[in-house]
């Protein structure tokens, strides 16, 4: 695969993967709520997730969003500027599974293991940053 195609490949699945890290609290709060037509109310600012595992789903896509605002535009700054390798293809597939690890991670509450694939997409982003930032100062 080209090397800036699988860029956008693994990006377009970490978006994918975000978008889909809503659903299964919202199954939850649709459940707690006494169904659809209870939820699809504007929710009472006291109305969130009630199970533990659902909590923590809601915490982990937050954390998947607020991750994605940096990744994004990295991974399009990299293509613009020509900067694109195998490296920063392989980085933007560490990114993927580094995220699908801390979703599942978080959400079934596995302590010790979070912190270590939170690292792998961090260092992922970290490496996407350097590399940009050593072909602008070049």
């Amino acid at each position: 695969m080209d090397i800036i195609k699988a860029q956008v490949f693994w990006l377009c699945l970490t978006v994918l993967l975000t978008a889909v890290q809503a659903f299964p609290y919202l199954v939850e709060r649709i459940i707690t709520a006494g169904g659809l037509p209870a939820a699809a109310k504007n929710p009472q600012p006291n109305i969130d997730a009630h199970a533990d595992w659902a909590i923590r789903a809601q915490r982990a896509h937050k954390n998947a969003v607020e991750n994605l605002t940096m990744f994004a535009p990295i991974v399009v700054l990299t293509i613009i500027s020509g900067t694109s390798n195998e490296l920063t293809a392989l980085a933007c597939q560490l990114y993927f599974w580094g995220r699908l690890g801390h979703v599942i991670t978080y959400t079934f509450g596995i302590p010790y293991l979070r912190p270590l694939v939170f690292l792998v997409s961090f260092s992922a982003n970290l490496y996407l940053v350097i590399s940009l930032l050593k072909s602008t100062l070049a």
